[in-house]
């Protein structure tokens, strides 16, 4: 690993014992090498630390925050790639290849800034991005951010993560980088399994996230978009899509969606 690394995977934690192993185990076993693993870790009161392997690719830090995006801009300030990536505990890289072929996709595509963005297969659905952004679509549906790597100097020029946001700071961060003309790279390969399950898909955390991305929504769209957008989404079948995709749809129609979805997808 040089001094410089090309890529700084980002994992934040707090008690998490019972994941984070998982995680750094699937960074460590990467086939590129050219990256470094920055650990922040929250002053977890359980035993989180003892499960993180020995790896002189790990930069492990502890210090107590106000949550995870705050956790998260900490790391930001500490890593030392060009490029960033977030996996949160729990998550896993899809497969052992995948920091080559982005590194490959870099080198390819002469990339030298912006956001790469892949797939993700979430819940067991493989989730797949568009090979282009458009408002219309980060209106309708947020990006998985870890599959996403972000050149370092995205947060340069538009500033770390909001922290007003408890839930969507994420969401803010990729819709305030698109409408600020910051390029998107569509990678087609799938970037990470998303572990879900956490506090954004609770009830609670559900209403607080329709609450957050309203904020979003009147901050980074016109009225006019917003008024034309929803319209779009209506006709979409949005709420229809939720309830399938909740427990108080049945089950059989569930994996029927996810069957379909995934036959699409793929």
């Amino acid at each position: 690993m040089t001094n410089n690394p090309l890529f700084s995977i980002i994992v934040v934690s707090y008690n998490a014992s019972a994941l984070i192993k998982d995680t750094v185990d699937s960074i460590l076993r990467q086939t590129f090498d050219d990256y470094e693993i920055v650990v922040k870790d929250a002053c977890s009161m359980d035993d989180t630390i003892t499960q993180i392997p020995e790896s002189n690719k790990i930069r492990l830090f502890q210090s107590k925050d106000s949550g995870i995006y705050d956790g998260m801009n900490m790391a930001i300030k500490e890593a030392k790639g060009r490029f960033l990536h977030f996996l949160n505990c729990g998550d896993k890289f899809a497969s052992v290849d995948v920091l080559e072929r982005v590194a490959g996709f870099i080198r390819s595509s002469e990339i030298s800034g912006g956001i790469i963005c892949g797939d993700c297969i979430m819940n067991g659905v493989y989730k797949k991005q568009p090979s282009r952004i458009t408002p219309f679509f980060l209106y309708r549906t947020p990006l998985c951010h870890q599959s996403m790597f972000f050149s370092k100097t995205v947060f340069s020029e538009l500033g770390l993560y909001d922290l007003s946001f408890r839930i969507a700071a994420d969401y803010d961060c990729t819709v305030k980088a698109f409408k600020n003309h910051i390029p998107f790279y569509y990678l087609n390969i799938p970037i990470c399994r998303y572990l879900g399950g956490g506090i954004s898909d609770s009830a609670k955390g559900i209403q607080i996230k329709t609450k957050e991305y309203q904020r979003i929504y009147k901050t980074h769209y016109s009225a006019w978009e917003r008024f034309k957008y929803e319209i779009l989404v209506t006709l979409s079948l949005r709420r229809l899509r939720y309830w399938v995709l909740s427990g108080k749809s049945p089950k059989s129609l569930r994996e029927m969606y996810h069957k379909t979805v995934n036959k699409i997808n793929k």
